[in-house]
């Protein structure tokens, strides 16, 4: 706000602005009288303003539990009579009493920033954020806000207010990724599996390079050797090829359950993001069916069903036969979905 209009006594309005946010009821002299009485020791225009800020603020009681009083009109019970009310009372009376001193204002209404979520990095706003205040009108300086509604009661604890935002991050996951799993989070999570193929070819190939200079730094240490090393060398790699052979022989069912997890999980993750995808389009998987009957209860264009049914056989055959999934089959399975995630379903599922 301008320094002169901090300082002015005195302010010279535009006639758009008088006409239009100094009307007030024909009946609200008394209303006048106290904005008089509140402000007799301000000198300027601003002073004024803050003079009846002040006084809503510190002599009047927040609560949004109020009864009407059918006698009487609702700001004349608030400013008169309960001295209670909650955000409404207090900015109608202040733009009231501000319109009976000739200064232009008007009431706002809207919601307060919130709370600041931690743990989603977002701002909570809720019902219980909804608003209402005053701007006072300043020439060279616009709109002013002023609020003259008191704080609530004191704030829930600290731990229990983390533990609130804690739970509704916990909401906002839920809605997104399960309840409203839209084609851009389709896409989103079929990036990062994209990602993770990318990755492991990278590290393949990488690998690859290193064994390579492995083998050719192995060839020049070895043509170096004299004729009882070589004899040596050859009885160590002898040994290092046969060893793992004869373990698993011996020991043919110590494949672990972890392992045999590792070794599905791409698997399953394409395939429960294909459910995502279906289920974005209304086509949800009752628990009840296997993924060959929900194959069958699916209402997709032949090319669209096609890409499901190849899908499901990969994740058939990876989970359950044993076979992990190559590189290609990946690839391969990558585009079914970003074609899956365009498909029109024709009715629903039936079954």
């Amino acid at each position: 706000m301008s320094t002169p209009e901090l300082k002015a006594e005195t302010i010279v309005y535009p006639d758009r602005v008088l006409e239009g946010y100094l009307q007030r009821p024909a009946d609200d002299q008394r209303i006048a009288d106290l904005a008089r009485e509140v402000t007799h020791n301000a000198i300027t225009v601003y002073e004024k303003v803050k003079a009846i800020e002040t006084h809503l603020r510190q002599g009047y009681r927040y609560s949004l539990e109020v009864k009407a009083n059918p006698r009487r009109p609702p700001i004349d019970d608030f400013l008169f009579g309960q001295k209670t009310g909650y955000c409404e009372h207090f900015a109608t009376a202040m733009v009231l009493m501000l319109r009976g001193l000739g200064i232009p204002s008007r009431l706002v209404t809207g919601f307060l920033p919130g709370e600041w979520n931690e743990y989603g990095g977002y701002y909570m706003v809720r019902q219980s954020d909804a608003h209402a205040w005053v701007e006072a009108y300043f020439p060279h300086s616009g709109w002013i806000t002023f609020d003259p509604t008191p704080p609530a009661l004191s704030p829930a604890m600290p731990w229990m207010s983390g533990f609130s935002h804690y739970l509704d991050h916990l909401r906002i996951r839920w809605d997104r990724y399960i309840v409203n799993y839209s084609p851009l989070d389709q896409a989103e999570a079929l990036a990062k599996v994209k990602n993770k193929t990318d990755t492991l070819l990278s590290q393949l190939q990488q690998g690859g390079i290193l064994i390579l200079q492995a083998i050719a730094h192995g060839v020049r240490t070895i043509q170096s050797l004299p004729h009882r090393l070589w004899v040596l060398f050859t009885v160590f790699v002898v040994a290092a090829i046969l060893l793992p052979i004869l373990v698993r022989a011996v020991r043919p069912r110590t494949r672990s359950l972890h392992l045999r997890a590792r070794l599905h999980e791409d698997s399953a993750q394409f395939y429960l993001l294909m459910l995502q995808v279906l289920e974005s389009k209304g086509m949800v998987k009752q628990k009840h069916l296997t993924p060959l009957e929900f194959l069958k209860a699916l209402f997709l264009s032949d090319p669209d069903l096609e890409k499901v049914r190849e899908i499901t056989q990969t994740y058939y055959r990876t989970r359950f036969g044993g076979d992990a999934m190559t590189l290609s089959e990946r690839r391969r399975i990558e585009r079914l979905l970003e074609t899956l995630i365009e498909a029109k379903p024709l009715v629903g599922t039936h079954g």
